[in-house]
């Protein structure tokens, strides 16, 4: 899905309005998937072994790879709506934060279900998967993570910084605080 967010943009919708139709679309669509897998759980208990296996192998590895994915973007768009609204808020920095950790934990829910399809002959199958590549989304969706935190630290640290350190009237402040530590 990251594909999406590289060109947004070029066809004339404003960013944040595009971001706002694929929260609606994940949004909306994410109970039916959970209904899906709801579903899929019940009738793959009243399978006998060797088609229970065949079921998860073919059907559940799409089900579940598709609700994980779509959950992850649901989350990823959270994230950078809440990064673009005022990323100097760390109030909002935390919020993208929190969505985009999810969001990793979905994706590498969504590379597992993949994983988990692979025994006998399809051994490995996806350990070089360009299609989906979703080891890359993931790799992504981590350095988006990194940014937003090193963002979220910094900004205390430079409030600290400026009133503290640089404020000549707030210099006994200084004092305050180490001894506070001591």
């Amino acid at each position: 899905f990251w594909e999406y967010f590289m060109f947004i943009g070029r066809d004339g919708v404003p960013f944040e309005d595009r971001l706002k139709w694929y929260l609606k679309k994940t949004r909306d669509t994410q109970p039916k998937w959970n209904k899906l897998s709801n579903g899929f759980e019940k009738v793959k208990k009243s399978l006998t072994s060797h088609s229970k296996q065949y079921f998860q192998d073919n059907i559940g590895m799409q089900v579940y790879f598709c609700k994980y994915s779509n959950q992850a973007l649901l989350c990823t768009t959270r994230a950078v709506l809440s990064y673009i609204k005022d990323n100097s808020n760390s109030e909002n920095l935390l919020d993208c934060f929190l969505e985009i950790s999810e969001a990793k934990w979905e994706l590498e829910k969504a590379l597992q279900t993949l994983i988990n399809t692979e025994h006998g002959k399809w051994e490995n199958f996806y350990r070089g998967d360009w299609l989906t590549d979703v080891r890359m989304t993931i790799r992504f969706v981590k350095t988006f993570q990194s940014i937003t935190r090193i963002r979220g630290e910094r900004h205390p640290y430079e409030t600290w910084y400026r009133d503290v350190v640089e404020s000549t009237k707030n210099s006994s402040m200084l004092g305050v605080q180490v001894s506070k530590k001591i």
